[in-house]
């Protein structure tokens, strides 16, 4: 069952919107019935009062702690992508329990620019992986930078880059706060990885065979937070 985000004030929680649609209606739960939900990094079980179709109110019973995947900070930074792969990204990494998502315009980017309603449907695509996963964190979706702009902030404190033919494999990475940096499908140009390289990044293997972006990205966030 999933954990539903709720506005809670006291012993009293309401779920509204579409949510409240979805328990009324296909999960058919019922009055009385306990549910799991949440506010923020925080957890509850309660049970429901009120019931209707865009309306639930519920009483909180008793606190429930969330608890991320690892220890480990895991940031993602990945080319633009096509919208329906970085959304698949955005859901996998996610519920893998990445940290943040930098999502970084690169010269074979076949995507340039992004409107606002898709970075709005990224946070709902988190909020959606969230009430599954149940995590307690949520992770931060970065607004777009520019290649020349992600290099020059040098934001991580541990950064690589995913290269193929790399010697360093990235499970041998045991750092606790670590980004790592994926390429468009037809890989960095030659002048991104000499910035790269000069800026600290380590490249990193993910393995013999060359991966799609999506592939790459999901991996490189299970591996880190294994």
């Amino acid at each position: 069952m999933p954990r539903f985000f709720a506005e809670i004030d006291g012993q009293r929680a309401v779920i509204s919107g579409a949510d409240a649609q979805h328990i009324s209606g296909p999960l058919r739960i019922r009055m009385g019935e306990e549910l799991s939900i949440r506010d923020g990094d925080q957890g509850y079980r309660a049970r429901v009062v009120q019931l209707a179709r865009n309306r639930i109110e519920l009483e909180v019973l008793q606190r429930e702690e969330l608890v991320d995947r690892g220890a480990r900070t895991v940031r993602l930074g990945l080319a633009l992508i096509s919208p329906k792969d970085m959304d698949e990204v955005v859901r996998l990494a996610t519920e893998l329990g990445v940290s943040e998502i930098q999502p970084v315009v690169m010269s074979r980017s076949n995507v340039r620019d992004l409107k606002a309603q898709r970075l709005e449907r990224w946070q709902d695509i988190v909020f959606e992986a969230l009430k599954q996963n149940q995590r307690r964190s949520l992770p931060a979706i970065k607004p777009v930078m520019s290649f020349a702009d992600f290099v020059a902030v040098g934001a991580w404190t541990r950064p690589l880059v995913a290269l193929p033919g790399a010697e360093l494999k990235l499970n041998a990475v045991d750092d606790q706060d670590v980004g790592i940096l994926i390429g468009p499908e037809g890989g960095f140009a030659a002048e991104e990885v000499e910035r790269l390289l000069a800026a600290g990044f380590t490249p990193v293997s993910l393995g013999a065979t060359v991966l799609r972006a999506v592939t790459a990205a999901t991996a490189a966030v299970a591996i880190l937070g294994m």
